[in-house]
Order: C-alpha cells, then structure tokens, then sequence
C-alpha cells in the first residue's frame, strides 16, 4: 500500500472519530440542558 492510501485512510479514521466525539459531546450537551432546566424549574417552584 502507498503512502498516499495509508494516509487516505488515516484520514478518514481520524474524521471519524471526530464524528464519534461530537455525536457523545452533542449527547451530554442535551443531557446537561435537560437536568439544567428541569435544576431552574425546581427553584422557581421553591421560589413562589
């Protein structure tokens, strides 16, 4: 295999473990706006 392929492919493996990274960071994201909002809705009920 050239080197040109292998770094075609490298390439590629990289892309998608960077693919990989956002799809969990965009997981924990909506997880952590989720448990914030309902942490605000929690306080506003305390509130009135």
């Amino acid at each position: 295999m050239n080197t040109e392929a292998q770094a075609q492919k490298q390439i590629i493996a990289s892309l998608k473990a960077i693919g990989d990274n956002f799809l969990k960071a965009s997981k924990h994201l909506r997880h952590a706006e989720k448990s914030y909002r309902e942490a605000s809705e929690k306080i506003q009920s305390a509130t009135r």
